[in-house]
């Protein structure tokens, strides 16, 4: 009669190496042999071999590292393939198998049942570590008044970040207004329609809401216009919003708030409005140029400048209101006292606009491709190679250049440009403090 070997091979794998072990035994006998065999990263391999007396429960002979390297033949049972291990297997008595099966069966319920305590274990953890090393995220850089730069293009505006270009927000609008602007505190957006109201919105709700439609604070700032806009300026002065807005028939009102504050007819057309840098006096361009008291809605002064011989649209009062700024109809930069009623040419180059720092300390003058910044005792030259739109003064006194491509930013002190917007826009405006 044969005698039955059984066999049993266990192999673990973990971070620190490979770990395998045989158990090897008889029917004939209470000798069991043990094969160990380990790899580590920083370490050679290990084999050991020893028996163990099931009987006395004494280990008969081991065999360390050195002795096993040097007689492994002799000492290391090879490894049985799976396949002879499969046939030993199924020569076992029926009695043993079913006993085998049992006790299989229990350890395989035991090993499901502590790994999914490590698994559960290792997920709690793995979501301890991953809430503690996970970054909090920031809340939005921009906070409502802010300064921004505001866009109309296919009939949607788009709000955005003055001092990072990125966008807070951008909905649909259905229309396009005739003129738009930004309140000094930056908290609104006012709108003028040619044939419609003028609109107050509030930037928070914009930033909430997706639809222009939809918005409770689009509340008109007066009623229906019986003339068409021709004119529109939006006053400096932070404490109260205030709001003038010139007609084809001469009409002008000064919009406070809500309401009507003041009006003044002029028989013709308004061509331009300006406000001065204190925000106390109004500037009207018709067929004559005229200086107005805000609050009282006088008249000031009317100045001996022929309106056809200036470039309209391009009036600017000095920042102690003692000079006016314009450019003639060859583009020239003109300087003219109020004083004494006197004109000083001051350049030849041929100019399309010209625009004032907030506090009117600073100005622009620019054609299509070239840029003058200019102050009492020194001025600075740059050149575009796209065609510029418009400019404007950043609250730090940067230049916000709209070209036809992009809006660019320009820091003409250290003579250093940045592409701030890559967006095509058809009109702009910018918070100027």
């Amino acid at each position: 009669m044969s005698t039955k070997q059984f066999t049993k091979k266990f192999e673990a794998v973990t971070n620190a190496g490979v770990f395998r072990a045989e158990i090897q035994s008889s029917q004939s006998s209470s000798v069991v042999r043990v094969n160990i065999e380990t790899e580590t990263p920083n370490s050679d391999a290990m084999k050991v071999s020893f028996l163990i007396d099931n009987e006395s429960k004494n280990v008969e002979q081991s065999f360390p590292k050195e002795q096993i390297e040097q007689s492994s033949s002799s000492t290391i049972s090879p490894i049985e393939p799976i396949e002879q291990i499969e046939q030993k297997e199924e020569t076992k008595p029926k009695e043993d198998v079913e006993q085998i099966e049992q006790s299989k069966q229990i350890k395989e319920k035991k090993d499901i049942k502590e790994k999914e305590d490590i698994k559960e274990t290792t997920s709690i953890e793995q979501i301890k570590e991953i809430k503690e090393i996970e970054p909090i995220k920031p809340k939005s850089e921009f906070t409502i008044g802010s300064p921004i730069i505001v866009g109309f293009s296919d009939d949607k505006f788009t709000v955005y970040d003055l001092e990072t270009g990125k966008e807070v927000e951008s909905l649909s609008w259905g229309s396009r207004p005739f003129q738009f602007g930004i309140s000094p505190n930056n908290l609104n957006i006012i709108e003028c329609y040619p044939r419609s109201s003028i609109y107050s919105m509030k930037l928070a709700d914009i930033i909430a809401k997706k639809s222009a439609y939809d918005i409770s604070s689009k509340s008109k700032i007066n009623d229906q216009f019986s003339q068409s806009v021709s004119s529109f300026a939006i006053s400096p002065n932070r404490n109260n919003l205030l709001v003038a807005i010139g007609y084809n028939d001469g009409m002008i009102k000064l919009i406070k708030s809500d309401s009507v504050t003041q009006t003044r007819a002029l028989q013709k057309k308004i061509m331009h409005l300006a406000f001065s840098a204190d925000g106390n006096l109004l500037i009207t361009e018709t067929d004559k140029i005229c200086i107005w008291n805000v609050e009282t809605f006088a008249l000031v002064k009317e100045l001996n400048i022929t309106p056809m011989s200036m470039l309209s649209g391009t009036i600017q009062l000095s920042a102690d209101n003692k000079f006016l700024y314009y450019l003639d109809q060859q583009g020239s930069f003109v300087k003219h006292n109020i004083d004494n009623d006197t004109t000083c040419q001051l350049g030849d180059r041929s100019f399309k606009g010209l625009t004032t720092s907030f506090d009117h300390r600073m100005i622009v003058t620019f054609s299509d491709h070239e840029i003058t910044v200019r102050n009492p005792s020194w001025l600075r030259d740059m050149h575009s190679r796209n065609k510029i739109l418009n400019i404007y003064f950043a609250p730090n006194n940067d230049l916000i250049i709209h070209t036809e491509d992009e809006i660019l930013r320009w820091n003409y002190v250290s003579n250093r440009k940045q592409v701030l917007i890559q967006q095509k826009f058809s009109m702009i405006s910018v918070s100027n403090n």
